[in-house]
């Protein structure tokens, strides 16, 4: 629980730093919190950053592992920010051209939409983003 709380602190500053463009702050950040408690989130937010570097390898490993922990996660406990994770990923992934199969996000999108996590226009939002 304690090793859990200390991981969700580290997103939050990572997520902070990436906002400010203090990338390489971010992946270090994003790295601790992974070693801690791996999560679609903690990948999703490293690959981020690494994409703003323009490390578009290191960014496509970490998006398809956020994908690959979202899938492993039984649907019943799936949180928003896991469904938030996963849909940035899988846009990102189809930014850099690499999700051929898009109906993954459709997926992501439709469970979190059907088990009320997210409205339409949070997932809009999502898939607005950069």
């Amino acid at each position: 629980e304690e090793l859990l709380l200390r991981a969700m602190l580290l997103l939050e500053i990572a997520e902070d730093e990436n906002n400010q463009s203090n990338l390489k702050r971010s992946i270090s950040i994003s790295e601790q919190a992974i070693k801690i408690h791996p999560s679609p989130q903690a990948y999703s937010l490293l690959a981020t950053a690494l994409m703003k570097l323009n490390n578009k390898r290191e960014a496509k490993e970490n998006f398809t592992h956020a994908l690959r922990l979202m899938q492993e996660i039984p649907i019943e406990q799936r949180t928003k920010e896991d469904y938030l994770a996963a849909i940035d990923a899988e846009n990102k992934l189809s930014e850099l051209n690499v999700n051929k199969e898009k109906s993954s996000t459709n997926k992501f999108a439709a469970q979190a939409l059907n088990r009320g996590i997210l409205t339409k226009t949070q997932i809009d939002e999502i898939k607005k983003r950069e």
